[in-house]
């Protein structure tokens, strides 16, 4: 396996775990997470071009988006608090694709934009546990989801 691939293998581990420890147990919140990961990841493929994605991987993605999610336990509970995440992570990957190419600031900060799409972990910490579990969890939550490519 090449250094990207484990790379990429450990990332996946360490989101799992992070998805684990924010889902309180509740499955209906895990699967979105886990839902929610994997759309993000077919789409960075998809607009980054670096790894190749295929049709499957797009039609998953598809029914995950538009059959899945809407119909999910956890997702409909708290659609008013989580749709609010998904505009803004969205908006803020198309920001961060478009600061990819200028200055060195910009392109500092959009690794950072980028990785906006974690809060929404953290808020699902906070729905399925409430303020005190998202307190003690959030720290290492953080720590399981930074990308390991930069460090």
């Amino acid at each position: 396996m090449t250094d990207k691939a484990n790379i990429r293998e450990h990332s996946r581990s360490n989101a799992s775990e992070a998805f684990e420890l924010a889902s309180n147990k509740n499955e209906s919140a895990l699967s979105y997470l886990y839902m929610i990961g994997n759309c993000s990841r077919v789409v960075d493929d998809l607009i980054d071009k670096d790894r190749p994605v295929s049709n499957e991987q797009v039609m998953d993605m598809c029914f995950s988006l538009l059959v899945e999610i809407p119909f999910n336990d956890f997702f409909n509970q708290f659609k008013q608090t989580l749709l609010p995440f998904h505009v803004a992570f969205i908006q803020a990957y198309r920001d961060a694709n478009a600061l990819e190419t200028g200055t060195t600031m910009e392109k500092e900060f959009a690794k950072h934009l980028s990785d906006t799409i974690n809060e929404i972990v953290h808020t699902v910490c906070w729905l399925t546990g409430g303020f005190g579990i998202l307190k003690n969890s959030s720290l290492k939550i953080r720590k399981l989801l930074m990308n390991k490519e930069e460090s």
